[in-house]
């Protein structure tokens, strides 16, 4: 299936407008304001030291494998709820649009991180907030990421393609796998990621969004 870039659709087109895009998005800019004021806080608070490290690493990784689980159990849940039908609603959206959260969905998320750190580390608090830190940046990262691969900006980084392309097979092929994101290789410790593509049947809503795909377009994608 030849997918294409849609052609005059408001979006951004290079890196440049991408990042202007990006923050001028209220969202980005406050998650960007409280990391930047959080680690000012860090630094002050005591020195890093080398313990700092693993801590910051595991936060990460519970980012990462959080990220895996709400996208599979909630946000695709059998269960009907509204979580479920606003993601269906994203589904069914054009792939190439504007995607950020509301900062009304992140700042709870961020604070209710804060404070589970805070309690994990009550003895060491400086390390909570290297916790919270990280999983902030890393949250970060995510919104970036998911806004970036949903944009047809051209990337020479692989790192770039192959997210966009494994999100697009998420979107476009089959929303029950490719469920990772910001590193696809999480797929495959939770048995979501299919050793091909040909390998997946395509799903009735993925098919609906390869017809809206089909056509559009001045730059080819991948096939899928």
């Amino acid at each position: 299936m030849d997918l294409r870039v849609p052609r005059s659709d408001g979006l951004p087109k290079t890196l440049i407008q991408a990042w202007a895009t990006f923050l001028s998005h209220k969202t980005p800019r406050t998650v960007l304001c409280l990391c930047l004021a959080l680690l000012l806080y860090r630094l002050q608070e005591s020195p890093v030291s080398w313990a700092d490290l693993p801590v910051a690493c595991g936060a990460v990784c519970v980012w990462l494998a959080q990220e895996w689980a709400i996208h599979a159990k909630l946000l695709h849940s059998k269960a009907a709820w509204f979580g479920r039908d606003l993601h269906e609603q994203h589904h069914s959206t054009q792939y190439f649009h504007v995607c950020i959260d509301g900062v009304e969905l992140v700042a709870p998320v961020m604070l209710l991180a804060l404070g589970v750190f805070s309690a994990a580390f009550y003895s060491a608090p400086a390390l909570g907030h290297t916790a919270s830190l990280s999983y902030w940046a890393a949250g970060l990262g995510y919104l970036w990421t998911h806004y970036f691969v949903h944009l047809p900006v051209p990337t020479s980084s692989c790192w770039a393609k192959a997210v966009r392309r494994h999100h697009m097979l998420h979107h476009c092929r089959s929303e029950e796998y490719w469920l990772a994101f910001c590193v696809p290789a999480v797929d495959a410790i939770f048995n979501t990621l299919p050793a091909s593509a040909s390998a997946v049947s395509v799903t009735p809503l993925a098919a609906r969004q390869k017809d809206r795909m089909r056509g559009k377009a001045d730059t080819a994608l991948p096939a899928l």
